[in-house]
């Protein structure tokens, strides 16, 4: 918030501010914790001739799934963190439920050069989400 004007010639200016408040710490912690962000420890496309693109780095959320021309579907498996693996890490795509290890359920292609996007999402308990993206494409 400020006001200005302009007195006798000379341009003035106040700048007034709220005060903000304060956070309190407790028993020597952050007020807010941090959260490493929940990731996969490997992804793998499957269904015939086709690769990931990059090869999985954990560090890497963008991929391209390259496949035949004759591919119509093809399927995923991702894998989570093992000591995560029970109820503390959950993983989708495009809103379908999926475990880790196990092959996911058969994904679409478009068509012959067409491209299609899904999305991977993994949460945790007292982690941010991350979202994969993965590009299909025949």
């Amino acid at each position: 918030m400020g006001i200005c004007g302009l007195v006798f010639g000379f341009l003035f200016g106040l700048v007034m501010s709220l005060p903000l408040p304060i956070l309190e710490e407790h028993e020597g912690s952050l007020p807010f914790p941090f959260a490493p962000s929940a990731r996969l420890t490997n992804l793998s496309i499957s269904q015939g001739p086709g690769k990931l693109v990059p090869h999985f780095n954990h560090l890497v959320f963008n991929y391209s799934a390259i496949l035949a021309p004759h591919v119509t579907k093809f399927t995923i498996t991702l894998y989570l963190p093992q000591q995560q693996v029970d109820k503390h890490y959950a993983a989708s795509i495009d809103s379908m439920p999926l475990k880790s290890g196990v092959e996911s359920p058969l994904l679409k292609l478009g068509k012959r050069g067409e491209t299609i996007t899904y999305q991977i999402f993994v949460t945790a308990i007292n982690h941010r989400p991350s979202m994969y993206l993965l590009l299909a494409r025949r």
